[in-house]
């Protein structure tokens, strides 16, 4: 197939995606299906950290000992692969691999597709790739047009899911580089003060990465921000809801009472 797009532009993207920097990422306590032969389908909320997540797996495997060219990140969202096709998209694959021989083994890259739905007819070629021994292949996408039931539809029983949720308590601490070396029966009071302290300001916070570092007082807006996208493009686009008003009252509502009971006519 004949790519759409410039070849310069192509082989510019391919080169800027073996120089991405992967390390300062925090990492997960999300367990990953050892099955091969599936493709990982990674879902979750908006800004929950699916990017970040796929970045630091690329840096784990690089620090393990397998070479940088041998995870291809691929983010399919960056303005200057607008339009790009299935052909594009299996154009930069194959001259990865041109370019790097040694790599065409199976199992010897990992490839990740990012927002992997604004390229149109991926599933037939991800599929392909893992009916040709293609064995570690990552794609995410936005929860408007990836969800966890579209995609075991779409990869026809070659895909499982691994879901992304913003960070923990643990996961926080993590974050700030603050989580404790031992369980809370070892901590001492002090120790148990300062951990009570940065509970109530998660509670507050929540656990998106965005806000871990946003300025108390910024921290609202950036949390409201969040919650209009959802609703516009995860729920008033995706299923085109007519009465957009009852809708966003419904949500603050609830929102603001996530501990209540309520019904549908209260």
């Amino acid at each position: 197939m004949t790519p759409t797009l410039s070849l310069d532009a192509l082989r510019q993207k391919l080169a800027e995606s073996l120089h991405q920097p992967v390390a300062g990422l925090t990492a997960r306590d999300i367990r990953l299906p050892k099955i091969p032969g599936k493709v990982l389908a990674v879902v979750g909320v908006r800004r929950g950290g699916k990017t970040s997540f796929m970045r630091h797996h690329a840096g784990t495997q690089i620090a393990s000992g397998r070479p940088p060219e041998s995870q291809l990140f691929l983010s399919l969202e960056d303005e200057r692969l607008f339009g790009m096709t299935v052909a594009d998209l299996s154009w930069l694959v194959e001259e990865h691999g041109r370019q790097y021989p040694a790599l065409l083994e199976p199992g010897a890259r990992t490839i990740y597709l990012d927002e992997v739905h604004l390229v149109p007819g991926w599933e037939t070629y991800v599929r392909r790739l893992v009916d040709e021994g293609m064995r570690e292949i990552f794609v995410s996408g936005s929860s408007a047009k990836l969800l966890s039931r579209e995609v075991a539809t779409s990869l026809r029983g070659r895909g499982l899911e691994v879901l992304v949720h913003p960070f923990s308590f643990r996961e926080s601490l993590r974050h700030a580089d603050a989580e404790p070396a031992q369980p809370w029966a070892a901590l001492s009071p002090r120790e148990r003060t300062t951990l009570d302290a940065a509970l109530a300001r998660y509670l507050e916070t929540g656990g998106f990465p965005e806000a871990q570092q946003a300025a108390p007082r910024d921290h609202r807006s950036l949390l409201q921000s969040y919650v209009d996208s959802m609703l516009l493009r995860d729920v008033i686009e995706r299923f085109r809801v007519s009465n957009t008003l009852a809708l966003t009252w419904l949500a603050r509502a609830l929102l603001s009472a996530p501990g209540g009971r309520f019904t549908v006519t209260k």
